[in-house]
């Protein structure tokens, strides 16, 4: 009975979704790197997005905080809107020997370029139309993350690292400050859901179960990531 009333409340929270945001809850349908092929394929798509707001590109395990992120670059100067790759970034992703993202092909350098780590994290229409219009040009690698980090490396993007994305390999825990956390069960999304319909916040109680970090944009990429404690 339990499980049937939490299958029914995650039906019609779908489907709330799918009136507030259309685009979005098209998006994170997908699996893994066709979601972003499907996304620079498209035509017509940047024009879409450029009215309804920049595209997240979340992972199926995740839970976004749509109204306070739709609210924050609804308040941005529309310059900041431009060009912009907003997300929980690293740069000192080693380049995996093997396992299911082996990337054999990648010959940059020892370590990935800088990327937004893909539990969640927002292009901006005018990226997502570059990237179609670049799609012949482009390379991919296994990793559709890594494949984005590499593409977008010497292009002139704002790259907006923010704790806030909870969207490592493993959530953080749970803060009230968070826009995404990813790797969520049902029964995780559900009680998230209920505390923010009810209590119009995330968390019934705060927890931290990993230190997080700030990026540092002025040292080396390598040297980018250093963890500590008081960052979301």
């Amino acid at each position: 009975m339990e499980e049937e009333l939490m299958m029914k409340e995650w039906r019609l929270l779908k489907n709330e979704e799918k009136d507030v945001c259309p685009p979005l809850r098209a998006l994170s349908t997908q699996q893994a790197f066709p979601l972003l092929h499907h996304l620079i394929r498209e035509r017509g798509l940047s024009a879409r997005y450029a009215s309804n707001g920049p595209p997240l590109r979340p992972q199926p395990s995740f839970f976004r905080e749509e109204a306070g992120r739709l609210a924050e670059l609804r308040a941005r100067d529309p310059a900041r809107r431009r060009r912009l790759y907003w997300g929980f970034f690293s740069g000192r992703g080693r380049v995996r020997p093997g396992g299911r993202w082996r990337e054999a092909a990648w010959q940059l350098c020892d370590y990935y370029l800088p990327y937004a780590l893909g539990g969640g994290y927002v292009l901006s229409a005018d990226l997502v139309r570059y990237l179609r219009l670049s799609r012949e040009y482009l390379r991919a690698w296994h990793s559709e993350d890594v494949s984005l980090g590499a593409w977008l490396a010497p292009v002139d993007v704002q790259r907006e690292h923010d704790p806030r994305f909870d969207t490592e390999y493993k959530s953080r825990g749970c803060n009230n400050q968070y826009l995404v956390t990813h790797k969520q069960s049902l029964e995780d999304m559900l009680e998230k859901h209920r505390t923010l319909t009810h209590e119009g916040r995330l968390c019934k109680r705060e927890v931290q179960l990993r230190l997080s970090y700030v990026y540092d944009w002025s040292a080396p990429p390598s040297q980018c990531c250093q963890r500590k404690e008081g960052i979301p």
